[in-house]
């Protein structure tokens, strides 16, 4: 089935978003296991991938600096101090900082998705009510995600299920906020097109 323009330029806005996550999935995914080494390679892995993505500007705003933070605390705190309850519990500090700075985001009236969507708006559109209560809307959804993965990161420690369990979790999370972000931006480009029903001169 063929991908209308609506949909592909959807995809392409939430593709914007995707960069970001990937020094910490891939944190993540090289970390999995009980070796300091692995944990090691995949900070300084991690911190490289995002430096690049950074100066490529693929990522922006509330997400970088929050990515940013937890990047720089697990080298200082993690590989370089070797504090042994940062290293029990790095698992638990990526949902938990993304979920608060993407709430901070909102209180401080700036959805950190502004970021991202603002690069597929026309300027004038920034400030219309529209657009600031689809920022909003995405936004918050992307809060609930990102506390789900701070639930399911401190799951780990009592549910049983073990950590590649949960590690496959942590990655279904963000493919249901991938999805959600393209099908609601499609489901606004869509009702904006609808064209506006005009009423006949006789019945006004």
């Amino acid at each position: 089935m063929p991908i209308d323009e609506i949909t592909r330029g959807s995809l392409r806005q939430t593709g914007k978003i995707l960069p970001s996550f990937l020094p910490l999935y891939a944190f993540l995914f090289i970390s999995w296991g009980h070796s300091l080494l692995r944990l090691n390679i995949a900070a300084y892995t991690g911190a490289a991938m995002l430096a690049v993505i950074a100066v490529l500007r693929l990522t922006r705003g509330v997400l970088l600096w929050a990515i940013a933070a937890f990047f720089a605390a697990t080298l200082v705190f993690g590989v370089w101090a070797g504090n042994v309850w940062f290293l029990r519990h790095v698992g638990v500090f990526p949902g938990t900082i993304l979920f608060a700075a993407s709430a901070i985001s909102m209180i401080m009236g700036h959805p950190f998705v502004q970021d991202f969507a603002r690069q597929e708006v026309d300027p004038e559109r920034w400030q219309t009510g529209e657009f600031v209560r689809v920022c909003y809307a995405l936004t918050s959804f992307w809060t609930v995600v990102f506390l789900a993965l701070a639930v399911n990161a401190i799951m780990m420690y009592y549910s049983g299920l073990g950590r590649g369990a949960h590690l496959a979790i942590q990655f279904g999370l963000l493919v249901v906020g991938l999805a959600y972000n393209t099908a609601y931006t499609t489901h606004v480009k869509r009702k904006r097109s609808r064209p506006v029903p005009t009423v006949p001169a006789s019945a006004a």
